[in-house]
This record gives C-alpha cells, structure tokens and sequence, in this order.
C-alpha cells in the first residue's frame, strides 16, 4: 500500500514536469531557434536535475534515441548515444534486471509506473514516468526511488513483512493443535494434562503475537494516513510551483522578445547610422566594433578585414597624436570635434573629425566618426584665394578697404594702411573700427 502511494506521488511529479518541459522545449526549438540538443540540455538543469526525493531518489530525461546527461558529468563513454534499452542490456551483466516496462515506456514514449533493478546490491528501485512529444522527437521524464529508503522514510521496518510470515506459521500451528486435541482422546491422563498446558502456554504465546500484529496493522493504517497527508500538502506545493513556474516562463518569453526586438533595432540604426560608429582597445586601437559606414571612410573591402586588420595607432599621419588624445581623455573623460589626419588603406590621407569617450575600467574607447576631408579642402583653398587676392589688392597702388553694413571693417590693403591707424589685417577683422575711426579714414582717402 506504502508503496503504491509513493509511486502515485512520483506519477504526479512526472506529469507536471513533463507539462512544463514541453512547453519549454517547443518554445526553445521552434520560437527560439534552438537546437534539440542544447533545449533538452536546459530542461535537464531546470526542471529535472532539481528534483530529489529522499536521500538517493533519482530524476531523470531520455530522449527516445539517447539519455540526456550532464555533459558536465562523468557519463560512461559505452553509454553515450544508446537508447534505453541497449543501455539496459549493457547493466544486465552487471545484474540489472525487471527493466522490460520501463525500457518499452521509453521507447514507445508511453507513460507508467513500475520496479526495476538497476544494481542487484542497490535493490530494488519504484519509479514512475511520463513521456511527451515535440516535433518529431519524444522525451520521457522518469522519477525512481530505492524501496528500502521508501520503508524507511515512513519508518516501517521490514521485519514487519516477517509479521507476515508468523501469520502462516501460526495458522500451521493451530492445525498442529487441532491434531494434538485429536490425539488427546487416545493418550493417558498424564500425557493429555501435560499436553493441554503445552496447549495453554502456546495459545498464550499466539494471543500475545496477535496483539503484536494487530499493533503493527494499526501502525501500517496510521502511516498510510500520514503518508496521504503528506502526498496530499506534496502536491498542493508542487501545483503552486509549477504555477508560478509557467507564469515565470511567460514572462521570460516576453522579456527575450522585447530584448530581441531592441537588439534588432539598435542594430539596423548602428549599422545605417550616416556617421562612423566605433569601440576600439586602448592599448593598441584595435576594432572591436564598428559600422560598415567607419569601413567605407577608411577604404577597406569589408568588416571582416577591416576588424582583422585595422589599428588606430598605425594610421594617424601624426603618430603622437593619438597619445596625446588618450592622456587628454584620462583626465576629461571625454573630448568632442576632434580633427585629425588619417591614412586610408590605399595610403591617401584624409581629415576627420570625431567625439570620443573613454571607458577606462572596461578598457576600451567609444565614438562617432565624420568625413571632413571635403570642408578641409574647402578651407585650405578659400585661405589660398583669400591670400591671392589679399596680394593682387595689395599691389595696387589707389587705397582700398571694405565695410559692412555697420560699418564693422572687413578689408585694407597695404595702400589704404598709409593714410589709417590700422595695420596688419590680413584680410581678417582684428577689432571692429569705431564709426568715427571709419569716417576719418573715408575722408583722409578721399
């Protein structure tokens, strides 16, 4: 009875397990992407490892082609990639034995309850299980408990199945007597006296183990009713945990496609960002992020050689400039519109202009990079036209300069700096000229 209702309670551990296991098995391999293998792998450290009943219980998952293990483990080499039953087979010169039901409940992927011996000294082993199917694979989920740790967590000694035995001897010994009440009538009278005490003495002693067993019946009764208790408030718990343990997979299930959508959308604006996005070492500048556009800037084919082969210290033109920038960093944390000279892959040199930040403790810097080759080249000839045409002016001989609409000055050439205060404009405004300094020199020009 004590039995049977263990094996009831490992039916419902099995079943609720199973329940969660699959759905977590179809959520891993047909929404995550997973592979069967890593997917049992996580139903193996989740749902099954943790359960333990009594000191040597045992949980455990095969799928119907192999057992999943612990690759963390030491599993037995022979073991590996066998079904259940060669498995058994293997176990049977070791003494296994009574493993038929349990190995046809794998193999079929049914569900059921039943012993088996897996060792001969272990004894034998109550286990339940219940098998499940996703896609085209099937698991089944077992839970087995040794026989003598089950008697002896409801403290029922073995001996009182000898209680058992002492029923039948005392049914033999009862029909021992009717045959000596028999023989009473043709023995002398002190013969049958003699054997009528032996009667007393033996029925005496047969009341007093009746007493025995009926005490040992009452305790039986007693424990099968704490064991239904137990059973009972057992898997009230495991009902709640179970609950709470779906509610926590949906919940997992919305954070993980939230996260995914977010991953997706920083990286679709990480890699069409219009500017160069960068992380790179502080020791040596090596890419250890980047978007295509950084790739393009400095003229490599691809993201895969531009990581492999791009350093920042190699290519600045000013190679000193990048330790400077860095030991500016250490103390600023961040430095913005940084313009330097950089050698593109083909050798060329062009100037960008980059916000970067340091991350010290993680060892890395950050960025955004920008082209401004084109607005260089663009200043570089606006100042040489500027100083052209600041010498054409200059060799002429008639005074000229040049005012704004108040009157702030803006131009003088060398003819016009004889007849003012002012010199050495260069075509750039020093100061703005007072209203009265401008008139002055107006008049002494005219």
């Amino acid at each position: 009875m004590v039995l049977t209702i263990w094996t009831q309670l490992e039916s419902q551990i099995v079943s609720q397990t199973a329940q969660v296991s699959r759905a977590w098995l179809d959520l891993r391999i047909h929404e995550a992407g997973m592979s069967p293998d890593a997917a049992e792998q996580e139903v193996l450290t989740r749902f099954v490892q943790p359960i333990c009943l009594l000191k040597n219980g045992d949980a455990w998952i095969y799928n119907r082609r192999h057992p999943v293990f612990d690759n963390s483990a030491d599993f037995p080499d022979e073991y590996r990639q066998k079904n259940i039953r060669e498995i058994f087979e293997i176990q049977k010169q070791k003494g296994a034995s009574h493993y038929q039901t349990l190995c046809d409940g794998v193999m079929n992927a049914t569900d059921g309850a039943d012993w088996y011996i897996w060792l001969p000294e272990k004894g034998r082993e109550y286990a339940a299980w219940t098998s499940f199917q996703v896609g085209d694979d099937s698991w089944t989920i077992g839970v087995s408990t040794p026989e003598s740790e089950i008697l002896d967590y409801f403290q029922i000694r073995k001996e009182y199945y000898r209680e058992l035995v002492a029923i039948l001897i005392i049914t033999g010994l009862i029909s021992i007597i009717c045959v000596l009440t028999w023989r009473l009538q043709h023995l002398d009278r002190h013969q049958r006296e003699s054997l009528e005490q032996a009667v007393v003495d033996r029925t005496e002693q047969l009341l007093g183990m009746n007493r025995e067993l009926d005490e040992t019946q009452h305790s039986l009764r007693r424990a099968r009713d704490e064991l239904e208790v137990k059973v009972n408030e057992r898997t009230h718990e495991l009902q709640i945990a179970i609950g709470k343990l779906v509610e926590e997979i949906k919940v997992r299930q919305q954070i993980e496609s939230e996260l995914l959508e977010s991953r997706e959308k920083y990286q679709n604006l990480f890699q069409n960002a219009l500017v160069g996005l960068f992380r790179t070492r502080i020791s040596n500048g090596k890419i250890l992020a980047c978007n295509d556009y950084l790739v393009e800037i400095f003229g490599y084919d691809n993201l895969d050689e531009f990581m492999n082969r791009f350093y920042a210290e190699l290519h600045y033109a000013e190679p000193q400039k990048r330790g400077e920038i860095i030991n500016n960093l250490y103390r600023c944390e961040r430095m913005d519109n940084v313009e330097a000279q950089f050698y593109r892959r083909d050798g060329s040199i062009r100037w960008l202009s980059y916000s970067i930040r340091i991350f010290p403790e993680q060892g890395y810097l950050e960025g955004v990079v920008i082209d401004i080759n084109d607005r260089k080249q663009a200043e570089m000839q606006l100042q040489k036209s500027k100083a052209t045409l600041q010498a054409v002016l200059d060799g002429i001989i008639d005074p000229i300069f040049m005012v704004n609409q108040n009157l702030v000055l803006k131009f003088i050439n060398q003819a016009a700096l004889k007849y003012s205060d002012y010199n050495g404009f260069g075509g750039i405004v020093l100061y703005p000229p007072k209203e009265a300094d401008i008139i002055r020199l107006c008049s002494q020009l005219s």
